[in-house]
Parts: structure tokens; C-alpha cells; sequence
């Protein structure tokens, strides 16, 4: 923890309205200046002129009372540096305004916050970043949330907040994938999804670890399935002409769809780097021939991709969309 010396926010006990008008007691208030900026906050005591040390900003101890109300000032001034240590813990934005609002309790300490507003928050940090979290991972957290919502709500834990997280936690959160029937299927997920969706909440609560949000971490002592190798089945090529040619009933959705899944079998791109393709991406050489240059999400090497005559033919019919 930083030195209440070190931190760059100061405080100021001033008797509010003295100087303008004669009273015969003033409010006190803690002045919170950072960065300039100052925010008073009232600490609901009032001062007579005579008890005040105007110079050390304190009761004169001149009364067994005085002392008492000046160790409240000493608690004050550790409770707006915690507040601000808080803050900047949990990455919030901070101002003298949003210290204030700490201090007041109308921030919730961050290891306070409840686990689903930590882990949507966290969510919204990484969408600022989409160079390093693509649609389709970003895509597996929200689902992540969606199962975590389910499963806090069934167990009665809406408000389980972060540093309340535990082992048992995890184990129980797993279970309920790998044991609850899905809505559309009827069968619960298997072990590669639920795995998937655990180590998005491990990546979240490491970084509550690195941002000191948490003191202990609630994976030690479970393990995390490994992924199950999966028998992938292949198309063959009839199987793709069969899909090129079929008529879809007409359903112009169903013919984008498999337009994309085409235009991917024939640059070998995944689905989440095709969807993510602009007119930027895609040159063409001295010789006439269409190549895809870009980074590949998952790996962020870059990869020139050379484009065969029916994935050009894709790109080309949907020219009016890419305007």
C-alpha cells in the first residue's frame, strides 16, 4: 500500500461561511483537493470560532471532547486516502468529486461490488481493446454472463459479492453447466464449453488479483478441465457443391449464411475473421489475382490469403453491403 504521504490528494478542515457572515458556530467541512480540483463534504459537526485552531485545522484540546472530535478528523483524513487508494485499485476514474462520493459510500468499495456487476464491468473493459479481444471472444464472456446471471439467480447469490468468491463457488458453478439441460437442446453443455466459460471467469478474477481488488484467489485448489480432443468430420467436396446449388427455399437470410460459410471454406479464414473483413484487407497484384492481407485474431500474426474465383465471386456480390 502507498504512503498516506505519497498520495496526491490533500484535505482541508475549513468552517463553512466564516469570513462572510458572523455566526455563533460554523459547519465544519473536509475540503478533498486533487489535481487542482477541490469538492467539499460536510462532516456534520458544528464549531465555535474560539474552539477552532485555524492554523492546524483543529479543535483546540482544551476539552476532553475537543480530543475526541480531532481523532475524528485523523479518521477522516485515513478514510479519504483509502477511498482514493480504492479508486484507483479498481481502475474508476478519479476526481475529488469521485473520492467524495466514495467517502459518502455512494461508490461501493470495489471487493464489495457484487461478482455479476465486477465481471460485466470487466466485460466492458475489454470491448475497449479490439485489437486484442475480437467479436467471437468477447462473444464467449457475454455468454459466460448469461450462464452466471442463470445460475446466481436458481441459487438465490444475486448480490455474492467478489471477495466473497470460493472454491466451492467454482465447483458449484460447473456442476450447473455440465448437470443443466440447455433450452434449445435439452441436453446440458459438454466439458470443452464449460471449460470455456470457466476460464473466462478465471481471467476475470486474475485481473481483480493484478488490480488488488482481491486478496485471496478463489481457483486455488480447483482444477480446470482440460479440453477434450474433438473428431472433427469434414466436407467433402459433393457435400459443398450440394450447398452451393441448393436453393434454400428462397430464404435470402439462409443464402447470406451460406455465403459466409462458403466464402470461409474457400480462404480457409475462420468465422470470426471473415466477419471482421473490410475492402482494406483485400489487393490485388499485377496479374489480376484478389489476396486477403491480415491479421489472423487468434494468432495476430499477419497472412496473405489468395482468393480462388468463387470466394472473389462472394466478395464481389456483396459490394453494395461493404458501401
Amino acid at each position: 500500500m502507498e504512503l498516506i504521504q505519497n498520495i496526491p490528494v490533500s484535505v482541508k478542515f475549513i468552517l463553512h461561511g466564516f469570513g462572510k457572515t458572523e455566526k455563533p458556530a460554523y459547519m465544519l467541512y473536509a475540503r478533498i483537493i486533487f489535481k487542482r480540483e477541490t469538492t467539499l463534504v460536510s462532516l456534520k459537526m458544528s464549531v465555535k470560532k474560539e474552539e477552532w485552531d485555524f492554523e492546524n485545522e483543529q479543535f483546540y484540546s482544551i476539552k476532553n471532547f475537543n480530543i475526541i472530535r480531532n481523532n475524528k478528523l485523523i479518521e477522516v483524513r485515513d478514510k479519504i486516502a483509502a477511498c482514493y487508494l480504492d479508486l484507483k485499485r479498481s481502475g474508476n476514474h478519479i476526481s475529488s468529486k469521485t473520492i467524495s462520493k466514495s467517502f459518502k459510500g455512494e461508490i461501493t468499495p470495489s471487493g464489495n461490488l457484487p461478482f455479476k456487476d465486477y465481471f460485466r464491468t470487466y466485460i466492458d473493459e475489454l470491448k475497449q481493446l479490439p485489437s486484442e479481444y475480437g467479436e467471437g471472444v468477447i462473444g464467449h464472456y457475454e455468454k459466460t454472463l448469461i450462464h452466471l446471471i442463470r445460475f446466481l439467480n436458481l441459487m438465490g447469490w444475486e448480490r455474492i459479492k467478489l471477495n466473497e468468491l470460493s472454491c466451492k463457488f467454482i465447483e458449484r458453478f460447473e456442476h450447473y453447466m455440465l448437470t443443466t439441460p440447455n433450452a434449445q437442446t435439452g441436453k446440458p453443455m459438454n466439458g470443452n464449453t464449460s471449460t470455456t466459460y470457466i476460464r473466462k471467469i478465471r481471467a476475470s478474477i486474475n485481473a481483480a488479483i493484478r488490480k488488488e481488488l482481491l486478496k485471496t484467489n478463489p481457483f486455488i485448489g480447483f482444477k480446470i478441465r482440460s479440453f477434450k480432443q474433438v473428431n472433427k468430420v469434414f466436407l467433402t467436396v459433393e457435400e459443398v457443391e450440394l450447398i452451393k446449388t441448393h436453393d434454400l427455399g428462397g430464404n435470402l437470410s439462409l443464402q447470406r449464411v451460406r455465403d459466409c460459410f462458403l466464402f470461409c471454406c474457400y480462404t480457409g479464414l475462420r468465422h470470426s475473421d471473415a466477419v471482421q473483413l473490410s475492402d482494406s484487407m483485400v489487393k490485388q497484384d499485377k496479374n489480376g489475382m484478389f489476396w486477403i492481407v491480415k491479421k489472423i485474431q487468434k494468432t495476430s500474426l499477419v497472412t496473405e490469403i489468395p482468393m480462388l474465383d468463387y470466394a472473389v465471386e462472394i466478395y464481389n456480390r456483396f459490394e453494395s453491403h461493404r458501401n
